[in-house]
């Protein structure tokens, strides 16, 4: 009876062709995390929602298609990325990457470290992480922390809310690699 309850209720067969209802209208993902934030308000638990951070670096940032085909799989570890909430989340995925297919290409590296910065950001106080033509500009509400941990890249300029750092010949992408490992380490 519970069996056809689901299935008139919208969960029908959740893996197969013949899904119904709501399921199939969202995405069976999707379904998965809705239930998860029910049940979460029906146990009176809070979620700590995530930081927003807006990270704006002109570096190129995607999951090759010679990597993984199937645009179906992209998606997929577009979203398990996009879910990671901690380092440790981050790097479980990072270590999965790495035994099916060594290292990754720089696009995916680089996809990998936008995200580890959004979630170290919470860290740091910081909210934003802008490149404008060649420096990098770091607003945090946090500065003197953020400058501590970061002191070999040299910030240019500090204010209450914001750092801004001269690239000095390197690339975005090298300076987020620097910046970002020392977050690690300063959270480490």
């Amino acid at each position: 009876m519970a069996l056809e309850d689901l299935t008139i209720r919208g969960a029908g067969n959740l893996l197969g062709p013949e899904q119904h209802g709501i399921v199939w209208e969202i995405g069976f993902e999707m379904y998965c995390e809705m239930l998860k934030d029910a049940l979460v308000e029906l146990k009176g638990q809070q979620e700590e929602p995530p930081w927003n951070v807006r990270v704006d670096i002109k570096i190129p940032q995607f999951i090759p298609e010679e990597l993984l085909p199937a645009p179906a799989d992209r998606i997929s570890l577009y979203r398990r990325i996009a879910r990671c909430r901690t380092f440790r989340q981050i790097k479980e995925i990072e270590t999965i990457l790495n035994d099916r297919f060594g290292d990754p290409p720089p696009t995916l590296q680089n996809l990998q470290r936008v995200r580890t910065l959004k979630v170290l950001a919470k860290d740091y106080l910081i909210t934003e992480v802008i490149e404008w033509n060649k420096s990098l500009s770091v607003y945090t509400d946090a500065p003197r922390d953020v400058v501590a941990i970061t002191s070999k890249l040299r910030p240019e300029q500090i204010t209450p809310r914001q750092i801004e750092y001269n690239l000095r010949g390197m690339t975005a992408e090298l300076f987020l690699q620097k910046f970002v490992g020392a977050l690690i380490e300063g959270v480490s």
